[in-house]
């Protein structure tokens, strides 16, 4: 059991699970500054629980129930097509055009702003979609069963992805001080979509080598 291979999956799959750009990214943008700090933890965190939440049900329903059974081809068939659904939709998506004025100043209240971005990320089925196919993709790729110590260690890389995208996207923001927040968005979007056609590509790749 490789131990290290789940925490590098997991942490793979945070980075990319919190990487599209969306109401989420659009309030931290908004949030960048250091004024801002206190808002932006608190509604961080409520986003990387409910993220952390959907891993944990998709990785250990996923992996009990269908890893390596009939099934696993369909699954990885059906996350690599809503991997490049979510790539297509980050290209054409503009920030500028979102409605993110709700998300134009800082949530004054902690307790607010974390039920705010528990609820940005709980109520949008697309997280659980796409845990469900890194988990198939990940028990297909490991050749190993399910364990309560591999979710742990999914899990763990799970919330280094998360807080590494969130830190690298904050000082990209801050790096770019004086321009736009959504002209920097537009221009990391490419590198997000291009990300998310590979791994979904990957899956595709191995749902079609499972059907024969």
């Amino acid at each position: 059991m490789n131990l290290a291979f789940y925490l590098f999956g997991g942490l793979v799959g945070g980075f990319c699970s919190s990487a599209p750009v969306g109401p989420i990214n659009l309030y931290v943008a908004a949030t960048a500054g250091s004024s801002h700090h206190k808002g932006r933890f608190f509604f961080l965190c409520g986003v990387i629980l409910a993220d952390l939440l959907f891993a944990a049900v998709a990785f250990s329903g996923y992996g009990r129930y269908f890893s390596h059974s009939s099934l696993e081809p369909y699954f990885l068939l059906a996350g690599g097509g809503l991997l490049i659904f979510l790539a297509i939709s980050t290209l054409r998506t503009s920030p500028s055009k979102l409605n993110d004025r709700e998300f134009s100043s800082p949530v004054l209240s902690q307790g607010r702003a974390f039920i705010e971005g528990l609820a940005l990320c709980a109520t949008n089925p697309g997280f659980l979609a796409f845990w469900i196919f890194a988990s198939a993709l990940l028990l297909e790729f490991s050749h190993s069963a399910f364990s309560f110590v591999t979710l742990i260690f999914f899990l763990i890389g799970v919330l280094l992805g998360d807080v590494l995208w969130f830190c690298l996207f904050i000082k990209l923001i801050r790096w770019a001080e004086g321009k736009i927040q959504t002209h920097v968005l537009e221009k990391v979007a490419p590198t997000i979509a291009v990300l998310l056609a590979i791994l979904g590509l990957v899956g595709i790749a191995r749902g079609v080598w499972g059907l024969k």
